[in-house]
Formats: structure tokens, sequence, C-alpha cells
């Protein structure tokens, strides 16, 4: 399964962006997670202010938002909820598969 995640700013010029193979993910829905993960991992440590996360999976935004009605991911959650604080403001949103493509590409 491949996962990516594209750090952008203003007019889609490109900051950063990431891509690999996971050999084992239990479902779709925790590779996203994972991506998701990854991504803030790379941006705190390259120092980049990053205000705004975006991702086509409806599931994963509600999973972030509602955390406490998802116990199958809560490792993954608790990962999360530690890297969040690190941001000084964290926006999550929707957007569609369409608006996605270089993340998904």
């Amino acid at each position: 399964m491949g996962i990516g995640w594209w750090c952008f700013q203003g007019n889609d010029q490109t900051i950063l962006l990431g891509a690999k193979c996971l050999r084992k993910c239990p479902s779709l829905l925790h590779s996203e997670i994972e991506a998701l993960i990854w991504a803030m991992q790379n941006i705190l440590s390259r120092r980049i202010n990053c205000q705004a996360f975006e991702t086509d999976c409806s599931e994963l935004v509600s999973m972030v938002q509602s955390s406490e009605e998802w116990s199958a991911f809560s490792n993954l959650l608790d990962e999360f909820g530690l890297l969040r604080v690190s941001f000084p403001s964290f926006l999550f949103s929707l957007i569609s598969r369409l608006c996605n493509v270089k993340a998904t590409a």
C-alpha cells in the first residue's frame, strides 16, 4: 500500500513532499492516518510553519474530530494527538479527491 503527502504554500508552490510504500496495513483508513502522522512528523522535524492539513478521506476527518469513537485506532490517535499539540494552530479539513492529486498521484 502506498501513502503520500504534499506540503505547499501559496499557488501550489511545493515546499516538501513524501511518498512511500507500507508493507502491512490493516485497512485503507489505517494508511490514511499513517500518512497524516508521517506528514506531521516530517513537517515538525523540518520546522516548517504549517497551519492547515487537508485530506480527501471523510472518515479520517471524523476520526480525528471524535477519536473516542474509534477505539481500534487508539494507538495511532494517541500519536496523532501528541503531534497535534506541537502545532501552534492546527486546521484539518476535507477536500475533494480532484483537489488532492499531488498526494494521491
